[in-house]
């Protein structure tokens, strides 16, 4: 026997007695066929059958209401489904075992890398940014003709094609106030990395270099075209005598005190051709500020998924303004200046966004006027939610425009390339509405129809859903009729039973007027529902599920 057989005859005797039993083997393969197959499964059954039908039905829903023939019914029933699919992918990320159980190391793994998530980029000595931030500076010209014509085909982030015109939509709110003879001023308000670039690459220079996305000087030579009147923050906000220090917070996505109280004064310096009504601050007595320190983590960070260990609180100090007579500010309907805003007019103000309140640019802006304010806020989608929310009061008997000279409003830069510009007619002032008729500590009803849900990665930690609820009745009484309920989805993105409801289900809550609670929960981050006529037509309540 020579020496290669030798080693043959060998290693087949090595391999040989590498036995596996039957039962072991069995066991293994049912483990590997378990971690493969099981979780997703086990998920499946759980979730996607309602989601589904949520998708199906809705998809069908727009396919029925088009009136633009076969081609516009199939891209209305796709229009849905692809909402309800990014939808329904969000809440897997959500809710899926092992995200929920991977998610967290494996993101604090890639902070200490510098490298962040889908939504934030970390930038130099821990700077967070936010993506779609980034993406509205490096993007296409939100007004080239090609991007207008692909966002307006869309139709992906809502039931309803977008109208992607930032310019259209301003002009459009411009005209209609002036028929009431109100103006307006128009204020976009810097992406965080327009102001610091230097926070983003290291070695940038803040006076050598602007970050714009390559439509944004266009939109300003289209506007002073045509007469409308923007209050630029950018000019301000990058020069070195604005103020000193950073002008963004280091982990959140807006600005920081200091930097919205100089806004507030030049804003006030750029109006006073206005003859505002003096006489409604009382009879000399001045808005005064206090100081207070507010310590927190910013949303950002929160977007990366428990990186505490990694990312440090921040403090900063407020101005807290405060009423003639000591009393802490108040929103004042028979204000002659309104200001609409976003979570940049919010932040400082919302106590609910972890920043403290009473210091928001309503307040500054009230403050450096010496001067009442009233204001229309939301957070997020700048472009269009106050808009929607001014017209609603109008056609519910509010007239907010009344003794008006002047409204300011304020959205993210951001929302110029992504944001939905819709047009929305200003109504004459109908019928007053109460916010609901209804009240009682136990309702029933049924679900007609629901807004999207929160997800937990959001940059907004609270998040309110819109039900539209049919057959609602005292319970064991007669049906009373219907309307929309607001209720609590998301709370320090902890979902909350709302989030689970599901279309069509039978449900017992407790009611009261949306009115009621409107100046707190208002300006919060909320779901829209299809229809918006439901809105206007219909009473508004508040709702607690029982």
């Amino acid at each position: 026997m020579n020496k290669q057989e030798t080693r043959e005859a060998q290693a087949r005797r090595e391999v040989g007695q590498t036995d596996i039993s039957s039962p072991l083997a069995r066991l293994l393969v049912v483990a590997f066929l378990v971690i493969t197959f099981g979780l997703p499964i086990a998920h499946q059954v759980a979730a996607s059958r309602a989601a589904e039908q949520d998708a199906l039905a809705d998809g069908l829903a727009a396919g029925r209401e088009s009136k633009e023939g076969v081609i516009g019914r199939i891209f209305s029933a796709n229009t849905a489904l692809l909402k309800r699919i990014n939808l329904y992918q969000e809440h897997l990320d959500d809710t899926f075992i092992l995200s929920r159980k991977l998610r967290s190391p494996v993101q604090a793994f890639m902070v200490r890398l510098g490298v962040g998530n889908e939504k934030v980029f970390v930038g130099c000595d821990d700077w967070l940014f936010y993506e779609p931030g980034m993406r509205y500076l490096t993007g296409p010209g939100f007004l080239f003709p090609r991007q207008l014509k692909r966002r307006a085909r869309e139709g992906i982030a809502s039931a309803s094609t977008p109208q992607p015109d930032p310019v259209k939509a301003i002009v459009h709110f411009r005209d209609q106030l002036k028929q009431r003879g109100v103006e307006l001023i128009v204020m976009p308000v810097p992406t965080k990395a327009t102001v610091h670039p230097d926070k983003f690459v290291r070695g940038v220079q803040l006076r050598n270099v602007l970050l714009l996305n390559t439509s944004y000087v266009d939109l300003l030579d289209q506007l002073q075209e045509r007469g409308v009147h923007v209050f630029e923050c950018l000019p301000l906000i990058t020069d070195a005598k604005f103020m000193s220090g950073p002008r963004y917070l280091k982990t959140d996505s807006h600005w920081v005190p200091m930097a919205v109280s100089r806004i507030a004064e030049s804003l006030a310096e750029s109006i006073g051709h206005l003859k505002l009504d003096r006489e409604a601050t009382s009879q000399g007595a001045q808005y005064e500020r206090h100081a207070t320190r507010v310590t927190n983590m910013g949303d950002l960070a929160f977007m990366l998924d428990q990186t505490e260990d990694f990312i440090q609180p921040e403090s900063v100090d407020l101005a807290t303004v405060m009423e003639p007579g000591g009393t802490p500010w108040r929103n004042r309907s028979d204000a002659d200046v309104l200001l609409l805003g976003d979570s940049f007019a919010n932040i400082y103000s919302l106590a609910d966004m972890g920043w403290g309140e009473g210091a928001g640019l309503a307040e500054q802006l009230s403050f450096a006027l010496q001067h009442p304010v009233e204001r229309i806020v939301r957070n997020d989608a700048g472009a269009y939610a106050t808009r929607e929310m001014l017209a609603r009061d109008l056609a519910r008997g509010r007239d907010r425009l009344t003794g008006k000279k002047l409204v300011i409003w304020q959205f993210a830069a951001r929302e110029l390339a992504f944001g939905d510009w819709k047009l929305i007619d200003l109504p004459e002032v109908g019928e007053l509405r109460s916010g609901g008729s209804l009240s009682a500590s136990r309702v029933t009803g049924r679900i007609a129809q629901l807004s999207e849900r929160p997800v937990t990665d959001a940059v907004y930690k609270t998040f309110i859903m819109k039900f539209f609820i049919t057959d609602l009745a005292i319970e064991d009484g007669q049906s009373q009729g219907d309307g929309v309920v607001h209720m609590l989805a998301m709370k320090n993105r902890e979902f909350l039973p709302p989030a689970g409801l599901r279309l069509g289900a039978k449900i017992s809550l407790s009611l009261r007027p949306w009115s009621e609670v409107e100046e707190r929960y208002g300006s919060l981050k909320m779901g829209s529902l299809d229809d918006i006529m439901l809105e206007i037509e219909k009473p508004l309540y508040w709702g607690e599920l029982k």
